[in-house]
């Protein structure tokens, strides 16, 4: 039986990510434009590995956001989230047809409605590290989940990298400031501080054991190289929240890691493409963190345009 503590833990996950069209329409817009490339190297990885394309489940989906990419390739595509509301969206988005299938769900609870060893294709984008220090359940689920020679393909995206030295230094402040407040300051903090440090991790926390999945996973970091030393875990620890936020790491010792470049991931932004991307976060109430805010604008104004490049992680493994 669940603690009352969970219980309430999961129940404070669902409400702060359910969302309404207002917030996934900004998501869109201010989020990542992902690029062809992405899901390629993911389609392409799975066809190395297996000629099965009847089921992909893309799971952790919100209002679908990358379903489509699947829809074209597989015959059929499971859609789930832990929100009824971000079903509601994506059912309104793509429609209630033979092709999708919807479900509400956590990513680290059994599924039952989904049937042991069913899944080709085991896709989860920007979403694992809600599971916090119950990652490992959810790649187990995973694993019941897919096929033998199945793929699961965890990925996430973000936050964005500037070109501009005095654009990224302003950004960096505003990004910690915001990390501290969700995991230090605020009451209930604790909610966030293990999705924080799974996300501070680039991922490394995310385990693909060997007793699961063959040897040699994949761990891609796209465009971490282009500035230098730069590291998820600067962007989410602020110095002060150090010792909140040691470093962890379930990388195997068969996994293979690889930094690459993708110039398609890069953006040109004026203030507008900005502000769609504020309102696509969850950036806390606190003052310095508008405070922070409006100095980021007011340099975005002066520049009139600013450009960067998004990292991306991409996670590849297949199933014993």
């Amino acid at each position: 039986m669940s603690s009352p503590d969970n219980s309430d833990k999961s129940k404070s996950v669902v409400d702060l990510y359910d969302k309404d069209y207002d917030f996934w329409d900004n998501y869109i817009e201010g989020r990542p434009q992902v690029p062809d490339s992405f899901f390629e190297r993911i389609l392409a990885y799975h066809s190395q590995h297996s000629n099965c394309f009847a089921l992909a489940h893309d799971a952790g989906a919100g209002a679908a956001v990358h379903s489509y990419a699947f829809a074209d390739e597989f015959a059929k595509v499971i859609v789930s989230d832990i929100s009824a509301s971000n079903i509601y969206v994506a059912k309104t988005r793509w429609g209630d047809t033979d092709h999708f299938t919807y479900r509400v769900g956590r990513l680290q609870d059994t599924a039952e409605d989904i049937a042991a060893g069913s899944v080709d294709l085991f896709f989860v984008s920007t979403a694992i590290h809600f599971c916090g220090d119950e990652v490992g359940k959810a790649i187990e689920e995973a694993a019941r989940q897919l096929k033998s020679g199945g793929t699961i393909a965890v990925s996430a995206f973000g936050p964005a990298i500037f070109d501009d030295p005095e654009v990224q230094r302003i950004w960096l402040k505003l990004y910690q400031q915001s990390g501290h407040v969700h995991v230090a300051s605020r009451p209930g903090g604790n909610l966030l501080l293990d999705p924080w440090k799974i996300g501070a991790s680039s991922y490394d926390a995310v385990p693909l054991p060997v007793e699961l999945f063959e040897p040699g996973a994949l761990r891609i970091k796209l465009n971490f190289n282009m500035t230098p030393g730069f590291t998820w875990r600067e962007l989410h620890t602020p110095p002060e929240d150090a010792d909140l936020l040691p470093e962890w790491s379930q990388v195997g010792p068969d996994d293979q890691m690889s930094f690459e470049s993708d110039s398609g991931w890069r953006f040109e932004w004026e203030e507008t493409q900005l502000r769609m991307h504020k309102h696509s976060m969850r950036f806390p109430n606190d003052e310095q963190v508008s405070k922070l805010w409006l100095e980021m604008v007011e340099l975005v104004k002066s520049r009139g345009t600013v450009k960067g490049v998004w990292p991306a992680i991409i996670l590849l493994a297949t199933r014993r």
